[in-house]
């Protein structure tokens, strides 16, 4: 009984409340179709009592706006952190792979007796002129022994492999390039590995000697030196692939010499 009238006492206010803000809103609807002090004193009346009115009913509005977005940034977060333990596990266990090889390449070099070749930078100086015939190319730089530079030390240029000293003076070295008819450069191709020699032909590109049988590079292949003579370290970028229009394979310098 007592829900009952609670209940009818509720809706009775609720049904007052909606009455009023409709007779309101008439009466502001009325008013504002009359231009007099009269009426724009009752409207400035009227907002000053509705417009605290509506802030209160918008309040919670916004408080509900506020907690839903924080909401959503907090399974946002959720998502977030999964994805990067799930990546993290991935990284942890590429690390442990590459340890485990890592060991494992430490225990066939141990069993092998491999150590690696020493190689070091030893100066850095200016290609100054191109020194050569028709039967020899070669170019001057401005290091010398007291830079600590020695006969057989390797070029190299940002692009890569220039050539190796032919002669050293005190300031200044002779350097045979890789282009040169004398030139051999131990070389490997591509992924496969493919072991040859680059030959200089006095000439833009270079040769490919001492193929295997049946050894077919594609065109486009990275050259690379293998340091097999223990001269030219190893991967150094000596330059790629080509077929000439007659079939031939060639290897097209990485070094433009025009520019050095």
């Amino acid at each position: 009984m007592k829900a009952w009238i609670f209940e009818r006492t509720g809706s009775r206010r609720m049904r007052r409340l909606v009455v009023g803000g409709v007779l309101l809103a008439l009466a502001l609807f009325l008013l504002g179709r009359f231009d007099n002090p009269a009426s724009r004193a009752i409207r400035e009346r009227a907002l000053d009592l509705v417009t605290p009115a509506i802030a209160v009913v918008e309040a919670p509005l916004r408080w509900g706006r506020a907690g839903y977005d924080w909401i959503r940034d907090l399974f946002a977060l959720h998502a977030e952190n999964a994805r990067l333990k799930a990546r993290l596990r991935r990284l942890e266990q590429q690390l442990a792979q590459a340890e485990r090889l890592a060991a494992r390449t430490r225990t066939l070099s141990g069993l092998l007796g491999y150590r690696d070749a020493p190689h070091r930078l030893v100066a850095s100086g200016r290609l100054v002129a191109f020194d050569g015939g028709a039967f020899q190319e070669s170019a001057l730089i401005t290091v010398g022994r007291r830079d600590g530079v020695q006969v057989g030390d390797a070029v190299v240029a940002d692009a890569g492999l220039v050539g190796r000293i032919l002669e050293a003076g005190e300031r200044a070295s002779r350097v045979l390039l890789i282009t040169d008819l004398n030139s051999r450069v131990p070389v490997r191709i591509g992924p496969s590995g493919l072991q040859a020699i680059a030959g200089g032909r006095n000439g833009p590109r270079l040769t490919l000697l001492f193929l295997p049988a049946g050894a077919a590079p594609e065109p486009g292949e990275m050259v690379t030196t293998s340091g097999a003579d223990g001269i030219f370290p190893p991967d150094l970028p000596v330059g790629r692939v080509v077929r000439t229009a007659e079939g031939e394979l060639l290897i097209e310098p990485a070094v433009s010499f025009a520019r050095l």
